[in-house]
């Protein structure tokens, strides 16, 4: 199987696959103190084949007017033009597509040398060994109950192919047609029910009475055990070290520059954290981008990484207090001259947006300088690209692609494959109960029968996860924001270049934990938190050079030791002795 190249459609056995290898990120350098493509040799940092898809040389690509994204799209002469480049540049002597992921089987080995691409004429690469091409691309399990269930037409008015169903249809589905979901999933092509989490025999009795698909809905139908795989916010704690120790040469898996030192100011994709009482660094995530609203200025972060302080100390968020500063502290980077521990103090998380979303708002101190450029989102030319808007998640469409830049990561590709919609029912429901505030008109509950979409989240693939050798990428990403590099939606064919200059933010990454050895697709996933209750209570990007703190920060900054004008010297934070602090323990936020 050397000397030709064989494709077929899948037939997968589900079981599991060595673990997904990938190349270190290409990474600009921009502005990095410590960048990762210092630390890294030039010929690791460059995609195989000269670009993030395997046949951008041949400009062939799979995706069709229609939508679809098919290896069948493309001309006969074309396959043939794709295959035989596959073969000769990257060892490809297998694949086999699954749509929209192609699975790319190389011998002798898989390429080396730089980074693998992240795509093959649009489909999402999965590459592999020859002898190990075994792939599951669907979620959830198949019903068993009726076939071509008879239901109102009207109820699935807003669904189509290969484009985001609407609210209502969302809610129609699960008012009429699935009344005990807690969400639902749209993926690709395809339409996951999350019923509520229960054993796997009760679940599997259950599927033998759902319906193997509804007449006229163009998706496919799947249902699934609880929430999908890491879809929740949830928080890994892990050691205050990098998981994989610098190597001779000095090579460190993330970049936790203190940038305020540095540069005097911060940007996107570097690492904030919050604290613990001593001032180290309690869980760390990705800063994202600065919004406005009227005279208002806040960086956008994520919430769950001061969930636990919340926990601890509940009714102190939005208090303009020392200790809601203290608590709520926001720190930018690390600091190597001080064992390691919490950067320059940068300012405080005062608000939270969305709930149940995972979008917080942090006020920045007067002498902390926020700049709203990415260092390793860049165009051609070299020059960072500016976030410039929120995008609604009604503008985001099947197959849209995005770069992401988090400090653990550096560049990363993903594409939208989807929409999760997270259910809550009236308040005698027994899964879900509506939340209301305290002392709240009872004439504002919803009607018991009534389902409401509380939360929606963006499914992404994204490029293979972490390896273990040299560079030792983390995989983690959590805070990174989504700028959108290829609009699926334009019927005139832009450069990545144009749509990079849109400065287009189209959500946030909510968690992702990639798991090391599958091969199921979900391993592949990612969700993201969408910018629209952000847009609906009426932020909007920074699109100054620069953002600064409130100055209304000056007149009550911290009582025990105030900041320092100077944004190159960290302002040491020091708790006062009759308090407990925040919690003592130390993991990553994302």
């Amino acid at each position: 199987m050397t000397d030709a190249l064989y494709t077929r459609s899948p037939h997968f056995p589900h079981h599991q696959l060595p673990r997904l290898r990938r190349a270190t990120p290409p990474i600009s350098g921009h502005r990095r103190a410590v960048s990762l493509k210092d630390l890294l040799d030039n010929k690791e940092d460059a995609y195989i084949g000269g670009g993030s898809d395997a046949l951008d040389l041949l400009d062939i690509s799979f995706m069709a007017s229609d939508g679809s994204l098919r290896w069948k799209n493309a001309t006969g002469a074309d396959q043939e033009r794709a295959a035989a480049h596959l073969r000769l540049r990257f060892n490809v002597v297998d694949l086999f597509h699954a749509e929209p992921f192609v699975i790319l089987g190389c011998y002798p080995v898989i390429p080396s040398g730089g980074r693998l691409p992240y795509s093959v004429g649009g489909l999402i690469a999965v590459w592999r060994s020859d002898d190990d091409m075994d792939f599951w691309p669907m979620l959830g399990e198949e019903g068993h109950g009726e076939c071509e269930k008879e239901v109102d037409e009207g109820l699935l008015e807003g669904f189509e192919t290969y484009k985001m169903p609407t609210d209502g249809a969302v809610l129609n589905m699960a008012t009429k047609i699935f009344p005990d979901c807690d969400a639902m999933t749209y993926f690709y092509d395809a339409l996951i029910i999350e019923f509520p989490l229960t054993n796997e025999q009760d679940f599997m009795s259950n599927v033998q009475e759902l319906p193997r698909s509804i007449m006229k809905l163009p998706l496919l139908l799947r249902y699934h055990n609880g929430p999908l795989a890491i879809s929740e916010t949830r928080r890994r704690v892990r050691q205050p070290k990098p998981q994989v120790v610098a190597d001779k040469d000095g090579r460190r898996p993330e970049d936790t520059t203190d940038y305020i030192r540095h540069d005097g100011k911060f940007y996107p994709g570097s690492m904030i954290c919050s604290t613990t009482k001593d001032g180290d660094w309690y869980s760390t995530i990705t800063a994202s981008i600065a919004v406005v609203k009227k005279d208002e200025k806040r960086l956008v972060c994520s919430w769950h990484n001061w969930l636990d302080h919340d926990t601890e100390y509940p009714g102190l968020l939005g208090k303009d207090t020392d200790e809601a500063r203290r608590v709520f502290c926001l720190c930018q980077g690390r600091d190597p001259l001080n064992d390691d521990k919490a950067g320059s103090e940068v300012g405080f998380v005062m608000d939270r947006i969305g709930i149940p979303g995972d979008i917080a708002l942090a006020r920045l101190y007067d002498s902390t300088k926020f700049e709203n450029s990415f260092m390793d989102i860049v165009h051609k030319s070299g020059q960072p690209v500016t976030a410039k808007s929120l995008v609604p998640s009604i503008d985001i469409n099947i197959l849209d692609t995005f770069q992401i830049d988090g400090y653990p990561t550096g560049l990363q590709h993903v594409s939208s494959l989807g929409r999760r919609y997270e259910i809550t029912r009236g308040p005698r429901s027994r899964h879900r109960p509506f939340q209301v505030p305290e002392k709240a008109d009872p004439s504002l509950f919803p009607h018991p029968e009534v389902a409401y979409i509380s939360l929606q989240q963006g499914l992404c693939s994204v490029e293979q996860p972490a390896q273990t050798a040299h560079p030792y990428i983390r995989n983690s990403a959590c805070g990174s924001v989504l700028v959108r590099d290829c609009d699926r939606s334009q019927t005139k064919k832009e450069t990545q270049d144009e749509v990079l200059g849109r400065g287009e933010c189209c959500g946030v990454v909510h968690f992702t934990d990639l798991k090391a050895k599958s091969s199921f697709v979900g391993a592949l996933m990612m969700y993201c938190d969408s910018f629209d209750p952000l847009i609906a209570d009426g932020w909007t990007v920074d699109t100054g050079a620069e953002t600064v703190g409130d100055p209304s920060t000056i007149a009550s900054a911290l009582a025990n030791e105030p900041l320092s004008a100077t944004p190159h010297k960290k302002a040491v934070h020091r708790p006062s002795d009759e308090s407990d602090g925040p919690p003592s323990k130390r993991g990553r936020g994302g």
